[in-house]
C-alpha cells in the first residue's frame, strides 16, 4: 500500500507538476501572444512612422523644388527687371534728348520769328515813316497848290491839274485860305 499511495503521490505530484507545467504553457503562450501583439503593434508603428518619414521627404524634396524653382523665378525677374530699367532709362534718355532738341528747336524758331518780326515793325516803321515824310510833302505842296488857286493868275490851270495828280479825291472848302485835300 505504501507503494500505490506513493505511486498516487507521485502521479498526484506529476498531474500537479502538469497542471503547472499547463499553466506555465498558458502563460508562455499569452506571453508569446502579447509580446506578437507588441511586435505587431510596433511593427505598424514603425510602418507608421517611415510612412510619415517618406512623406516628410517627399514634402522636403517638393519644398526644395519649389525653393529652386522660386530662386529662379527670382532671378529671371531680377534680369527682366534689370533690363526693362536699362530700356526705361535708355527710353528716358531718348525722350529727354528729343526734347532738348524740340525746345532748342523751338526757341530757335522763336528767335527767328522774333528776328523776323523786328526785321518786319522796322520795315514797317520806315514805311510809315517815308508815308508820312511823303505825306508832309504832299500836303505842303497841295497847301502850295491850294494857294496858288485862290490867287487868280494865268496859270491856274496847271495847278488844279497838279493837285488831281497828286491823287486828292475830294476837295474840301478852303479853311482861313487854304485848299486841304483828304483821300
Amino acid at each position: 500500500m505504501a507503494e500505490l499511495r506513493q505511486y498516487f503521490d507521485d502521479v498526484l505530484a506529476a498531474i500537479r507538476t502538469a497542471g503547472d507545467m499547463e499553466a506555465a504553457g498558458a502563460e508562455v503562450e499569452d506571453a508569446r501572444r502579447d509580446a506578437l501583439s507588441k511586435i505587431t503593434d510596433a511593427e505598424r508603428r514603425a510602418a507608421t512612422a517611415e510612412r510619415a518619414a517618406r512623406l516628410a521627404e517627399d514634402r522636403a524634396q517638393q519644398a526644395e523644388h519649389d525653393r529652386e524653382e522660386a530662386d529662379q523665378l527670382a532671378e529671371e525677374t531680377a534680369a527682366e527687371t534689370a533690363q526693362v530699367r536699362e530700356e526705361t532709362q535708355s527710353e528716358i534718355a531718348a525722350v529727354r534728348a528729343e526734347a532738348d532738341a524740340a525746345v532748342t528747336r523751338a526757341q530757335q524758331q522763336l528767335a527767328a520769328a522774333t528776328a523776323e518780326h523786328q526785321a518786319r515793325l522796322a520795315e514797317r516803321d520806315s514805311d510809315v515813316e517815308q508815308a508820312q515824310q511823303e505825306a508832309a510833302a504832299a500836303r505842303v505842296e497841295v497847301v502850295s497848290l491850294a494857294g496858288a488857286l485862290t490867287t487868280p493868275s494865268p496859270g491856274t490851270a496847271r495847278p488844279r491839274e497838279r493837285l488831281a495828280s497828286v491823287g486828292a479825291s475830294r476837295m474840301v472848302c478852303p479853311r482861313n485860305g487854304v485848299w486841304w485835300a483828304t483821300r
